[in-house]
């Protein structure tokens, strides 16, 4: 018993201090350069789309996924975007949310510039291979991003 909680304790350790922590990545399709990989969750989030309203990227987001051959279970509205559910071949749970964001403009009388942001969760333990391919195929369902 003691052996095991020490070996516990030394994987949470290594895991800790090796520096598992969110990482900026090229992202397809995008005005801003990068998104933010978080090797932790598996999450490729803070992808901005400035041209397209919440319920355009939903719309692009759902078609992605069946053109990628992911299946569509479900999703939930919320008051300031969307959740996207589905299931990918080997039964990989693919989560896309899409939410409505502003940047504020500090120093300046002008509005907050409004934009979408999305982020995909793909399998367990995350994939940025598809994540990233499930960004880029939302872009190019979206006339205005191209």
């Amino acid at each position: 018993m003691k052996k095991t909680l020490i070996a516990a304790s030394a994987f949470v350790t290594a895991l800790v201090l090796s520096g598992c922590t969110s990482q900026p990545v090229d992202q397809p399709g995008s005005r801003r350069p990068e998104g933010t990989w978080n090797s932790i969750t598996g999450t490729l989030g803070d992808v901005r789309y400035y041209n397209s309203n919440v319920d355009a990227v939903y719309k692009a987001a759902e078609k992605s996924f069946r053109e990628l051959g992911i299946f569509v279970t479900g999703y939930t509205q919320y008051k300031s975007g969307y959740t996207l559910y589905g299931r990918a071949v080997g039964d990989y749970k693919v989560t896309v949310d899409v939410t409505s964001r502003q940047v504020s403009t500090r120093g300046t009388d002008r509005a907050p510039i409004p934009y979408t942001e999305v982020s995909v969760s793909y399998g367990a333990f995350g994939d940025l291979a598809m994540s990233l391919q499930i960004v880029s195929k939302i872009s190019s369902n979206l006339p205005s991003e191209k």
